[in-house]
């Protein structure tokens, strides 16, 4: 990534590379030159109208408006979190292409080789180059034996090579319907770090195209340095194929030591030690069969954990429903029932939950006019609601707006970079993120749960950081108006 100045270092590079006196400029953008100065030091920032009067007099470029708008961001949330940002902002929109659907490209430059002498059974491994060698080639020997069943992993993701050949394996297993399990665990760094939120955000990002292969693959996490009775220390990066090989090496992939079948019980040994570490461990995705069973899994950690919560998708949300409209649908046969059953208990749970903690909603201005003027919702396929129906709905949620302190509402404007997207992301305090790559092609088996802490921090900051008043209406008063113009013209 760029260096990104802060707002007064990069402001001062521009009056300077483009020549202009910096009490000519003062008086140029009608202020002090005190509050100049303030600027220049990062000691105060502009206001968002200032901001485009700084973009306009300064005459900038695409680019150097970008930069700076990037340094006004990092000077006022920090460059952690906006560095994060744009790390979630590719994650979603390769969630809106679906790309974990379409697997990556396979590139990969090595070639499998012969793994050890037939009569050696340690065999050492020197030096970068020949311990990636060995893993890359060992990954490679998983595709070249339908024999093998069990895949055991310790390994960050980093690597572009390694999730490729891994995403080649695991297509092909689908493919074909190989019987194949894949075990991964990866380390995320101490959370309580900001900084390392960064770092568990990239694991995510690589390793999100692989979540839609729940059924061969499985990956956990841990916090901790990884230790069991027979490792007493920090268990080294690891990769076992069932009970006949086993390579293990170390974190600056310098040296390695290769097991072939002839040490059985070495590798038996580690196979059990990963165990060991996989029992104490969590699951990064989970991915659930069914809708109902999803919402369910939802409703009792929502009903556990009293938290705040944010939830931003296309639509309107379905917490702000009056309890009798989908009871009247369920009566109706217009709602299945279990599907009707769950959302009445998470209904009830929100307005609990509103009692002791905050929620934020954000829809687009698209969305909800589309569910006003449509009576249908996305998520909700053939269910219609009727136009006395969309009246009560939006005035039940223009209520709650008015009324509930602990509830807001922003509504993103068009030139919010998610007004359009399909994705929904909610968050539950810092315990839980749940994403939901397509509302309009709705399958149980892409949406994914997330429960690492440094990770729904970061996309908490990011519902915080990336919703404004310059690209949503956020201000209570404005959002109340915006939802009585839609009731009006709906009347």
């Amino acid at each position: 990534m760029d260096e990104i100045l802060n707002f007064g270092s990069y402001l001062n590079e521009l009056l300077i590379s483009k020549g202009i006196d910096k009490k000519y400029f003062a008086a140029a953008m009608n202020i002090n030159r005190s509050l100049l100065y303030r600027f220049l030091s990062s000691e105060q920032l502009p206001d968002v109208d200032q901001l485009h009067e700084i973009s306009e007099k300064l005459n900038l470029r695409t680019t150097e408006q970008k930069k700076l708008q990037e340094s006004y961001e990092c000077t006022l949330y920090g460059w952690e979190i906006v560095t994060g940002r744009k790390l979630i902002i590719d994650l979603l929109n390769r969630m809106d292409s679906k790309i974990h659907q379409q697997g990556i490209d396979y590139q990969y430059a090595f070639r499998t080789q012969k793994l050890a002498d037939g009569n050696t059974g340690i065999l050492p491994v020197k030096n970068k180059q020949a311990v990636m060698s060995m893993l890359f080639s060992l990954l490679d020997s998983i595709n070249e034996s339908s024999d093998v069943s069990s895949v055991k992993i310790i390994l960050q993701s980093e690597m572009k090579d390694f999730v490729n050949i891994l995403t080649k394996i695991l297509s092909e297993a689908t493919h074909s319907k190989r019987e194949l399990s894949i075990k991964h665990i990866i380390r995320f760094k101490d959370t309580l770090l900001k900084k390392n939120k960064l770092h568990n955000l990239k694991i995510l990002s690589s390793l999100f195209p692989l979540s839609s292969f729940e059924k061969t693959y499985r990956v956990y996490y841990s916090t901790e340095n990884s230790k069991t009775e027979t490792y007493e220390t920090f268990f080294p990066n690891f990769i076992s194929i069932d009970s006949k090989t086993a390579f293990v090496f170390s974190e600056d992939f310098e040296n390695g030591i290769l097991y072939t079948a002839e040490s059985s019980e070495i590798i038996k040994i580690m196979n059990e030690e990963f165990t060991k570490i996989c029992n104490d461990c969590l699951p990064l995705f989970i991915n659930l069969e069914t809708y109902e069973r999803q919402s369910l899994y939802m409703y009792e950690y929502e009903h556990m954990v009293q938290a705040s919560t944010s939830l931003l998708h296309p639509e309107n949300g379905f917490y702000t429903f009056p309890a009798d409209i989908i009871r009247k649908k369920e009566k109706e046969h217009t709602a299945p029932k279990g599907v009707a059953q769950l959302l009445l208990k998470r209904i009830e749970l929100f307005h609990q939950r509103l009692q002791k903690s905050k929620a934020l909603e954000i829809v687009s201005l698209a969305g909800l006019k589309s569910f006003a003027e449509t009576g249908e919702l996305k998520i909700y396929k053939g269910i219609k609601f009727s136009k006395s129906e969309r009246i009560r709905i939006l005035n039940n949620l223009l209520k709650f707006v008015k009324e509930q302190e602990n509830y807001s509402l922003y509504i993103m404007k068009e030139n919010n970079i998610f007004y359009d997207s399909d994705f929904a992301v909610y968050t539950i305090g810092s315990e839980l993120l749940y994403i939901v790559p397509s509302y309009t092609e709705f399958k149980v088996s892409d949406n994914i749960i997330i429960r690492d802490r440094g990770i729904v921090e970061s996309f908490s900051d990011f519902m915080q950081s990336s919703f404004t008043a310059e690209n949503s209406i956020v201000d209570r008063n404005e959002v109340a108006t915006v939802i009585s113009d839609i009731i009006d013209t709906l009347q």
